[in-house]
């Protein structure tokens, strides 16, 4: 039905999500069928996902990149806490970046 990435950002050795601090994750998440889009099931997923980046991985911040054409998406990830960065481009695809602080981490 879908697939979630949780990643370090800040070991990415391609530099995909720029300089970022250690602690920095970045999700990616895609469900694969339409059909199942507007059910809850991206929900659970991301907030899962959440969870883990804080909870098991330690993040302080967590870093997502929707397509900008992707506007479920868009309006979806700050209902969750996420706060709109800005547009970037990465390789031929226009994205939107957002991140997401973990409450108690003293990051601003």
């Amino acid at each position: 039905m879908g697939v979630v990435v949780v990643l370090d950002a800040a070991a990415d050795p391609a530099g995909y999500w720029g300089e970022v601090s250690l602690g920095t994750c970045a999700i990616d998440i895609w469900i694969a069928d339409a059909a199942q889009l507007r059910k809850g099931y991206g929900t659970v997923m991301i907030e899962n996902a959440i969870d883990r980046c804080f909870h098991v991985h330690s993040a302080h911040t967590i870093l997502i990149d929707p397509l900008a054409e992707n506007e479920g998406a868009i309006s979806f990830y700050p209902h969750l806490g996420f706060d709109v960065i800005g547009p970037r481009t990465f390789g031929a695809d226009e994205c939107l970046f957002l991140e997401l602080r973990r409450p108690d981490s003293g990051c601003d």
